[in-house]
């Protein structure tokens, strides 16, 4: 898979409609599930375990936190189902909401531990500026294009943060090369699908 491959803008093109479900929700929805699932993101396990309860609730289960021993975990865990419930967004339709959070959430747990680290300190506390430019940045790359370190767009990635972008970028493929004013976007590692659970992740998260 390289930047700008077909494959790679023929399942961005495919997964569009779950983005466009998540922004679709009410702002105060969106604005609980994205606090709640940042706290999540940084407690080690508990995507996965997310995760598996959304995907219960999916195939008409029940979701149980039984087994979340950990108490902060497990309060992480509610947090986001309450909002579900109060929002009238638990059901067995794949495509739903629920289903487009699910997709989000499986892109969290099968990031590398690394990069799922980077990407909560450039999101905590919720930045939509910081968050628009990473979803840029991975969409210069979907297109194998370059960008203007100058643009208004890319004003968060201050020296700090640019640093971190790249280390979350290299964690799942993308490499970010700086050439004066341009920056442009390599494919870096395997052929694993790597960049596109990134881009699923990043997009995700700017969606709410």
């Amino acid at each position: 898979m390289m930047p700008g491959s077909t494959w790679l803008t023929e399942e961005v093109a495919k997964l569009s409609p779950n983005f466009e479900l998540l922004s679709g929700l009410k702002a105060s929805a969106k604005a609980s599930l994205l606090q709640h699932l940042v706290s999540a993101m940084r407690q080690w396990g508990v995507v996965h375990l997310l995760e598996r309860v959304l995907s219960q609730m999916l195939d008409g289960e029940l979701p149980s936190l039984d087994c979340v021993e950990v108490e902060p975990q497990r309060e992480a865990l509610q947090g986001i189902l309450d909002v579900l419930s109060d929002n009238g967004l638990e059901t067995e339709d794949p495509n739903s909401p629920l289903g487009a959070f699910h997709l989000v959430t499986s892109a969290l747990a099968e990031m590398p531990d690394d990069g799922l680290a980077v990407l909560v300190s450039s999101c905590t506390p919720p930045d939509p500026k910081m968050l628009r430019s990473l979803e840029l940045l991975m969409q210069c790359f979907i297109e194998n294009g370059e960008m203007s370190l100058s643009s208004d767009d890319l004003a968060p990635l201050t020296e700090e943060t640019f640093q971190l972008t790249e280390e979350l970028f290299n964690s799942c493929g993308v490499g970010l090369q700086r050439d004066g004013d341009v920056l442009r976007t390599k494919f870096s590692g395997t052929c694993e699908p790597q960049p596109l659970i990134l881009y699923i992740a990043i997009k995700g998260l700017a969606s709410l």
